[in-house]
């Protein structure tokens, strides 16, 4: 039997406490997070969902933080905060991760990822510690209403009765037309995956009637929506954390009852969603044959380009958000060597390794993969405290859907799914902590030990208010930086926009193109990371015919991101200075790492190029023309 929730102190239901405001506030990340979007933006998806939930994530901590202080900072001491498996967990990762970012020549990029890293750290620390595990319980219950939305607009896309956006030709067809607010189907099925897992978890604690019935709806929703998505990965997420959820809920017989209707929902869905039973079809198919990279739609390619990282910079890595920037140099080292890769991707570029261990490991080397396997060890620790029944049920659902997430996807890399797992680990750790008691909340929302409330002390009050200074200054740099970064992203998206509308119109004034760079460089200066607007600039500079100025630009992506098309631009800028060689070179380094980037090549050149990338280890040229990497 579950164990009846203790009531939660009258000091905390009477008045809008410090712990019920953050709660707010972390209601509005779970909720608002998969939501937003901005249209103005080059990064419509990604980037706005992350610079919200890192806003809202560190308003709640301040709030916590603050409200502890306004009482006399009790409870707040170094080795109070030391005990909190929390601090125990993160303390390790931000070590390697300080230590990597020291190292790496990658400094744009690790910035912004040391930044993030940092955010989310705080976050679970003062959630674990600041919040009642009631309270982040309710707020994972929240999941059902982004989570039903979500599912909903990525049904109605792919039934074709409504889009929210327009496609190329033969995408809305696709899975690639299952975006829903999410961003790609992939991001969609593992959001969809860890929500309805946790749903399914928290059904015990539900009210029964409608609360219940509408909970019972989103889940459904939900577990249709993965469906439609056709990402393998998620449904197979979905399957193994259900299948854990109800081991811990119902008894034996009744599981293996539920696992066979499951196993045969499961069949009747594949059968009756033709997309899917292609999908996994062609997967058996890929599997008979040995293609074990087509199984896993080039996976390997990204996992191979982890390796040689690790292989290169063993102790400390690439640096921090440096592994897009050492995959085009990691995939010439093994194309070199005459390995193959997938010869079906859209994009060729991998942005993430797909694997959250080999991602640790290529950018903070061994160092990391150590922190991170502590980490984990602190995490399966704190699932083993829990007894049984549905806190169970939840803490173990969620390890496992995020374990299957992390092997072939990248659940912590992105806002959408990161903020709800460290939500849940938040609750995991703390629920461990205290037991039962874990409903006894704090008065001040900071961290009780067997409920006892501790007398104020000069370093308690010193301490709560430096952190909440340090806080404060936080937020203030967060706005500022989210600021910066959605002008930079607004600025490229507009360039582009109109530099494309502009060409196609045959009308390209100098004074337009001059305006575009003045622009580029500003949004250069916001985000020094951004490899398109590098790009971008470059592209100003050839339709100016300033081929020098072009190649600049491009030498400068190609320290950032060694992409494809920098090299294809890169090429242009070459060949206009009549410098042939050097263009044919360019052409043929783009060509190898995007075989479909030939018929780009000019046609002057397009044979030399074809034959000298022939001529190289690992060619997959002629195989180049499936559809789709799936990822």
């Amino acid at each position: 039997m579950t164990p009846r929730r203790p009531a939660a102190p009258a000091a905390n239901r009477s008045r809008l406490s410090p712990p019920a405001v953050a709660e707010l506030l972390v209601w509005a990340l779970v909720v608002l997070v998969p939501l937003v979007l901005m249209t103005t933006l080059r990064d419509p998806f990604g980037l706005p969902k992350r610079l919200v939930a890192e806003w809202l994530a560190l308003a709640s901590v301040l709030v916590l933080a603050a409200g502890a202080a306004w009482r006399g900072g009790r409870r707040w001491s170094v080795p109070g905060v030391r005990e909190l498996p929390a601090v125990r967990l993160v303390l390790p990762l931000l070590a390697a991760a300080v230590v990597s970012w020291a190292l790496t020549v990658h400094r744009a990029h690790a910035a912004t990822a040391m930044a993030d890293l940092a955010i989310a750290c705080v976050a679970l620390v003062a959630w674990s510690g600041g919040l009642e595990g009631w309270r982040l319980r309710r707020a994972l219950t929240v999941l059902a209403v982004p989570a039903a939305l979500l599912a909903a607009v990525g049904i109605l896309q792919f039934h074709g009765v409504y889009r929210l956006f327009s496609f190329q030709a033969g995408l809305e067809a696709s899975r690639y037309g299952v975006t829903s607010l999410a961003g790609n189907a992939g991001q969609l099925g593992a959001f969809l995956a860890f929500a309805c897992v946790v749903m399914q978890a928290l059904l015990p604690r539900s009210r029964a009637g409608w609360p219940r019935i509408l909970l019972l709806a989103a889940i459904a929703l939900g577990l249709y929506g993965v469906v439609v998505s056709e990402t393998l990965t998620a449904l197979a997420g979905v399957l193994l954390g259900s299948a854990v959820v109800w081991a811990n809920l119902l008894p034996r017989r009744r599981f293996a009852l539920a696992v066979a209707l499951a196993v045969a929902v499961a069949a009747m869905a594949v059968v009756a969603v033709a997309p899917l039973r292609d999908r996994v079809t062609s997967k058996a198919q890929e599997l008979a044959a040995g293609r074990i990279n087509a199984v896993l739609t080039g996976r390997l390619d990204g996992w191979r380009a982890a390796l040689w990282m690790v292989g290169e910079h063993p102790v400390a890595g690439v640096g921090p958000g440096a592994y897009v920037s050492e995959f085009g140099t990691a995939k010439l080292a093994l194309l070199d060597r005459g390995v193959p890769f997938y010869p079906s991707h859209v994009q060729p570029v991998f942005a993430n390794a797909h694997n959250e261990l080999l991602e640790v490991a290529a950018e903070w080397g061994v160092l990391g993969v150590a922190a991170l396997l502590w980490a984990l060890w602190v995490v399966v620790a704190a699932v083993r405290r829990i007894g049984r029944g549905a806190d169970a049920a939840l803490a173990r659902g969620g390890l496992a859907v995020l374990v299957v997430l992390s092997l072939t996807h990248f659940p912590f890399r992105l806002a959408l799914t990161g903020y709800p797992a460290l939500l849940w680990l938040a609750w995991t750790l703390r629920r461990s902590r205290e037991g039962a008691a874990d409903d006894v909340a704090a008065v001040d929302g900071a961290p009780a030990v067997g409920g006892k409330v501790a007398a104020p002390s000069t370093a308690g009050r010193v301490l709560a208010w430096t952190v909440v200074v340090l806080l404060a200054a936080a937020l203030a740099l967060q706005t500022v930086r989210a600021q910066r970064l959605l002008r930079a992203s607004r600025i490229l998206n507009a360039v582009e926009r109109t530099t494309v509308q502009m060409a196609a119109r045959g009308q390209l004034p100098p004074t337009l193109l001059w305006a575009n760079l003045r622009l580029l460089r500003e949004a250069g200066r916001l985000d020094p990371s951004s490899v398109g607007v590098v790009i971008a600039a470059g592209g100003e500079h050839l339709l100016l015919a300033q081929p020098e100025e072009a190649e600049q630009v491009y030498r400068q992506a190609l320290e950032l991101e060694p992409r494809p098309e920098v090299w294809l631009n890169l090429g242009r800028a070459q060949w206009s200075r009549q410098e042939r060689a050097a263009a044919v070179a360019s052409w043929t380094t783009a060509v190898r790492l995007a075989p479909r980037m030939i018929g780009q090549v000019p046609a002057p050149a397009r044979q030399q190029v074809h034959r000298a990338a022939q001529r190289s280890p690992g060619w997959s040229g002629d195989a180049s023309r499936g559809a789709g990497d799936g990822r």
